[in-house]
């Protein structure tokens, strides 16, 4: 009994000391500040990752609303640059629709000695078997072989067939003469079974069928065709002449 008095006397002394009541309040007072701490730094990060999700939707919002942007703008201005997007092969088409006559089918066909047993796809023919020779650039006034009016063809001429008589005749002969060029890639020559009053015009792997006064698409046709066979030699067909000063010194692509 007279232990525990004691204890309690010391624990009252303790507890009456300055110092000691000085610690514990510094002690509870670390503690509050601690869980004051703890708290501070939570609200901070979740702060931080509110604003860290907002700016990532602003980012998305922004990114969206570019794309929307381009996609409008391209809708508006694509169509009216030549109604958009071409691919090589729709350019080619479109090339070959507006080109003067009617685009046939390359017959095959190589180099013969004999032109009588062949039988051309088309009449005149516009491909094929040809031979080897030449025939005389201008105009003729007999049939020409057409074994030897493919091998025309080939080298870029274009050719009058005509049903013509009389005066029909010198007048297709006068406007041949006069396109550019002349002689070289022009070929004038009379054909069997041609309607009469017609010119067949022929160029390799095509052909164009008009009325003999219809020289507006004759000159056409000639314009589109001359010297775009697949064989180039010069830019007259290897004809010998001074060429005129209207035809382009370079070859075109057919």
């Amino acid at each position: 009994m007279t232990e525990q008095n004691n204890n309690s006397i010391e624990l009252n002394d303790e507890t009456d000391d300055p110092g000691y009541q000085e610690s514990v309040a510094s002690s509870r007072t670390s503690g509050k500040a601690k869980q004051a701490s703890r708290s501070t730094v939570a609200r901070q990060e979740r702060r931080i990752r509110s604003e860290a999700k907002k700016a990532r939707k602003r980012r998305i919002y922004t990114a969206g609303g570019s794309l929307i942007a381009l996609a409008l703008i391209a809708g508006l201005v694509l169509p009216s640059i030549g109604g958009g997007i071409s691919t090589a092969s729709e350019t080619s088409d479109q090339v070959v629709k507006n080109l003067t006559g009617e685009k046939i089918e390359i017959q095959p066909g190589e180099i013969i000695t004999d032109a009588s047993v062949v039988q051309y796809a088309t009449t005149p023919p516009t491909s094929g078997p040809r031979l080897a020779q030449l025939a005389e650039w201008g105009f003729h006034s007999e049939q020409v072989n057409d074994g030897i009016i493919v091998r025309n063809l080939e080298y870029g001429g274009v050719v009058f067939n005509h049903g013509l008589q009389g005066n029909d005749v010198q007048e297709l002969k006068a406007f041949v003469e006069g396109l550019p060029g002349y002689p070289g890639c022009y070929l004038v020559n009379p054909y069997p079974g041609i309607q009469d009053g017609q010119v067949v015009m022929t160029a390799w792997g095509w052909t164009h069928e008009v009325k003999a006064d219809n020289t507006n698409e004759m000159d056409q046709f000639a314009k589109d065709h001359r010297n775009k066979g697949p064989l180039y030699i010069n830019n007259a067909c290897e004809a010998d002449v001074t060429l005129n000063s209207n035809v382009s010194g370079e070859r075109h692509s057919g």
